[in-house]
């Protein structure tokens, strides 16, 4: 379900770290902004944004993230229960 518009090895680094992220941190949950700036850890570059969409929407596929909608009408992913 990874999109060619994004560099795949990248995409699944990207998933990589946002399972690792959410089993540490079980009853996390945010936004695409969200956990781009906090989740992932810091590198020389930050990573594109519709890679970080990849990647949870391959997580979701497999499931694993899932999304809710918040009051503010922003979708925020958390790990699947």
């Amino acid at each position: 379900m990874i999109d060619s518009s994004a560099d795949k090895h990248q995409v699944m680094i990207i998933a990589d770290a946002i399972q690792r992220y959410l089993e540490m941190h079980p009853a996390a949950s945010d936004n695409l902004a969200g956990i781009s700036r906090w989740w992932l850890p810091r590198q020389r570059l930050e990573y594109p944004m519709e890679s970080v969409r990849e990647a949870l929407q391959y997580l979701e596929s497999r499931g694993l993230v899932e999304q809710l909608d918040n009051d503010t009408g922003d979708t925020l992913y958390r790990k699947a229960h």
